[in-house]
């Protein structure tokens, strides 16, 4: 059931639902309670539901503003669940101007007006025709940055997300009618909550849900983007990196220690994830940096705190130079440990403990042993490109010749646990994970209750009814008529 289960009269809207500006088409929405007897009317329109018809647009005193395409869409089968009509109208601005001012004088009876932001949405979320996740998809969708972002956002518009919130709010209700039951209807033979598998049904939702949660964190990821902070010692190669990703020259490169004095971010897409990447200031000895140079030093650990991944980039001329390149990437490693231990902030923030990733870079320094072989052919193809550890791992790298970007972009993704493109996207928003986790918490403090109060029923009943209040603001159903009609429909109260 929805917050609103009757339709409202409500006074028309109107809004350009198309971008504006120049430009072949414009679309224009008009919505309200019949506009089949009051605005077509005043048209001289006789228009067929759901058919597109060819029309002329007339100002009030008959002259002709311009040749449209009109759709109605009579109500409650419509987007907003009342009387929709569109206009497919030519692209000029003018005209478009035009075109609304008309429109809003042949309303002017009924009120009509122009639409709040969002308002087309909000009028269908309030007359059922979508939930409230749904209506969020419909946002999230149009801001869709990469492919994986869109499918993800469409797949809940259809509905996915919403049928898998309306499972578990059917298992939490499910539980509270016989908690509820058990309350309120003592004089009536219903068996004992054990016999009637509360406590299996309990362990069964908090697994459910834990088990979901997860993915539910990564598709509010997805929806986010992923943020990278580029941190490391100056002429380690994080502008060239940035460079590379980026296709083009957005940070100077120069072998002068400190050419980067402020944060240079770039956005791009990798996998079907939207990434923000973001070259910092070289971190060196204070002494040796100007007054400028050490406000960027402070501004790289602020984008590293604010970074969802770190990678620190050490450059290959750092690593103290052998005969025996084989352990190569474990000395990489090792002086990377030794750099941040030495450099990084002195307070105790655990997110600042490791870096996320270590890039070794300016590997195509290497060059070729004496038998001719490309080294870095050899590195870059084979399992020698990287140490996967669960901390501190490292991946080698060349900026400049734009060589093992890949190998290293996919082991922050595998790192992240990000979902890619070759995975079914979830659409999730932050606000449904942190209603999960609420959720979560009340069915864990519902087994508690039962497990140490003797299945105390008043206790069980408000985490469940917490529980699911949590659930049901996601998709922005919440009534507790809803229990009512339950208890009354399986329980038989009263005869």
């Amino acid at each position: 059931m929805n917050l609103v289960s009757k339709t409202p009269k409500t006074e028309p809207i109107l809004a350009q639902a198309t971008a504006k500006g120049l430009s072949a088409i414009a679309v224009l929405r008009i919505s309200g309670s019949d506009l089949a007897g009051t605005l077509l009317p005043r048209l001289g329109w006789a228009l067929e539901p759901r058919r597109a018809s060819l029309r002329t647009l007339r100002a009030g005193n008959g002259e002709a503003i311009d040749q449209v395409l009109a759709v109605f869409f009579p109500a409650p089968h419509s987007f907003t669940g009342e009387d929709l009509l569109e206009l497919h109208t030519h692209g000029s601005p003018a005209m478009i101007a035009w075109a609304l001012e008309t429109m809003l004088d042949y309303g002017k009876a009924e009120s009509m007006r122009l639409a709040k932001p969002g308002e087309f949405s909000e009028r269908a979320f309030l007359n059922g025709r979508i939930d409230l996740a749904q209506a969020e998809a419909i946002a999230d969708l149009i801001a869709a940055s990469t492919r994986l972002q869109a499918k993800a956002a469409l797949a809940s518009l259809q509905g996915d997300f919403s049928k898998q919130v309306h499972r578990y709010l059917d298992a939490v209700q499910h539980m509270r009618l016989l908690v509820e039951a058990a309350l309120d209807f003592p004089e009536e033979p219903v068996e004992s909550l054990s016999d009637w598998g509360l406590e299996n049904a309990l362990t069964e939702a908090i697994a459910a849900m834990q088990g979901q949660l997860p993915a539910w964190q990564r598709g509010a990821q997805l929806q986010q983007g992923l943020s990278l902070a580029l941190i490391g010692p100056p002429n380690a190669g994080k502008s060239s990196l940035l460079n590379a990703f980026a296709g083009e020259e957005l940070a100077l490169v120069d072998a002068e220690p400190g050419t980067t004095r402020d944060r240079i971010s770039q956005r791009f897409q990798w996998a079907g994830q939207a990434i923000e990447m973001t070259d910092t200031a070289g971190i060196r000895d204070a002494a040796q940096a100007g007054r400028i140079e050490l406000r960027g030093m402070q501004r790289s650990w602020e984008s590293a705190l604010r970074a969802q991944a770190v990678l620190l980039v050490i450059s290959l001329e750092d690593i103290a130079p052998t005969d025996d390149r084989g352990d190569l990437l474990q000395r990489a490693q090792h002086h990377a440990k030794t750099w941040w231990q030495a450099n990084r902030p002195s307070d105790d923030d655990p997110s600042m403990a490791v870096p996320t990733l270590v890039v070794l870079n300016k590997i195509d320094l290497l060059g070729a042993d004496p038998a001719g072989d490309d080294l870095l052919s050899d590195a870059i193809s084979g399992g020698a490109t990287q140490i996967s550890a669960a901390s501190w791992p490292v991946v080698a790298v060349s900026a400049k010749e734009a060589r093992g970007l890949e190998t290293l972009m996919d082991a922050v993704l595998n790192k992240l646990a990000f979902q890619g493109e070759s995975t079914e996207p979830l659409w999730a928003r932050l606000r449904h994970v942190q209603a999960l986790e609420r959720a979560l918490g009340h069915l864990k403090l519902a087994q508690a209750h039962w497990t140490t109060s003797q299945g105390q029923a008043d206790l069980m009943a408000e985490e469940l009814r917490l529980a699911q209040q949590a659930l049901a603001e996601m998709i922005g159903v919440w009534s507790d008529e809803d229990l009512l009609g339950a208890i009354f429909g399986r329980f038989c109260i009263g005869k």
